[in-house]
């Protein structure tokens, strides 16, 4: 519940069928210089969210691998190509050997690759190059890096919590804890609860209540209301009202599939002699 999400298990999200947009905003606290909503603690909050730039992020990615343009990879056995290895590291030698440069699972970097034949059809080198200027990423950058796989340029993406090697893109994730945390603010709250000061109150720039549906907009939304609601997908009662997901909203009742599938990987549930995940070199 703690431990923040590897790289290799938000790849995996991504590219077995999930929702790259709900993926990140679910999973992710800030990339590179962009907070996906909260900038210091989940649970206590001062200051109104920004969260516009990095859901931008998050629905560029996806356009582009739902395009096919990008997809994510690990780097080529686990490991840099040598020309990447630090030979002024004495880690890096040992006995007169050279050692590769291996991670732990939740260290190990990821490629971003773009397929070159794709990028200038229809709008995916916009895309491309919008993506590339939020995230302050040069495109310069953007190079052949797979000696496998001529055809594609690509990026490097690294845990800024357990860095192995410098990367292109720094990508802070959540543990389940936080990711919880962080939905608990899609809850929509009577009037009284708030005049009575039970929850927290975030206010805008101009003084008002912030907003949280447009923030958590198609990813999740749960009402209220005193009575038991009718057409819910899931409700529960607490301190006298009703909370629930409305069955005609569909990214919510996705967000809670994920949720579980999330829970079980992180847990380890359902791997025994299940086919495991993999992510193509």
């Amino acid at each position: 519940m703690m431990v923040p999400v590897s790289l290799e298990t938000l790849a995996m999200l991504m590219e077995t069928g999930w929702s790259s947009d709900a993926a990140l905003r679910l999973v992710v606290q800030r990339i590179n210089d962009i907070p996906n909503g909260f900038d210091g603690s989940i649970a206590d909050l001062e200051t109104a969210p920004e969260y516009r730039k990095f859901n931008r992020v998050a629905r560029l990615l996806d356009r582009l691998i739902g395009h096919g343009v990008v997809f994510l990879t690990k780097v080529p056995d686990n490991h840099y190509p040598i020309e990447s290895w630090d030979w002024k590291n004495p880690a890096n030698l040992k006995y007169g050997e050279i050692l590769k440069n291996t991670w732990e699972a939740s260290d190990n970097p990821i490629m971003l690759n773009v397929r070159r034949e794709l990028r200038k059809k229809g709008d995916s080198e916009s895309d491309l190059n919008e993506l590339l200027d939020l995230l302050g990423v040069p495109l310069s950058n953007l190079k052949h890096r797979n000696k496998f796989n001529p055809q594609f340029d690509s990026l490097i993406l690294q845990n800024a919590m357990r860095p192995a090697f410098e990367g292109d893109i720094w990508v802070h994730t959540r543990s389940m804890q936080e990711i919880l945390y962080a939905l608990s603010w899609a809850v929509q709250v009577p009037a009284e609860a708030k005049q009575k000061g039970e929850v927290s109150v975030v206010k805008d720039g101009d003084g008002r209540p912030f907003e949280w549906n447009k923030m958590f907009r198609g990813l999740l939304t749960i009402h209220w209301r005193p009575s038991q609601p009718s057409d819910a997908a899931i409700a529960v009662p607490y301190q006298g009202n009703w909370y629930y997901v409305r069955r005609d909203d569909v990214p919510s009742k996705r967000t809670f599939v994920l949720l579980g599938q999330l829970t079980k990987m992180l847990s380890g549930l359902g791997s025994g002699n299940a086919p495991a995940l993999t992510l193509p070199l």
